[in-house]
């Protein structure tokens, strides 16, 4: 993992939609976790994962690969909204698991959230 972290991953630096090719993929699959679903199509494929701050997310479609790393934004109220809004629009939560999860801190979030995908 640190190597993928602090050698690969940083080769890459912030991007959105870069095209990479099948063999970068096949390294990012290994450390990204698969989406039970993707929301593009029937056929393509979606990896992501949070690390150190940053959305990583891998999709796939026709053997074609795209990689987009986003830091999620600094603050931490800014940052802890889109992690809850995500947690929240993985499954269905009852309204007490909700209530449980809005007092996470940001930390606890981004390890349920990476457990969840």
């Amino acid at each position: 993992m640190e190597w993928f972290k602090n050698t690969f991953l940083l080769s890459f630096g912030e991007c959105t939609s870069k095209r990479i090719t099948e063999k970068q993929a096949d390294i990012f699959k290994r450390y990204l976790k698969k989406q039970d679903q993707c929301l593009l199509s029937q056929k393509a494929t979606s990896y992501v994962k949070i690390i150190d701050n940053k959305k990583i997310e891998l999709s796939c479609q026709n053997r074609k690969y795209w990689i987009t790393i986003q830091p999620i934004k600094k603050d931490n109220q800014g940052e802890k909204t889109t992690l809850i809004g995500e947690i929240l629009n993985l499954v269905e939560w009852t309204e007490q698991e909700i209530i449980d999860i809005k007092k996470m801190d940001v930390k606890n979030l981004q390890c349920l959230y990476n457990g969840l995908i």
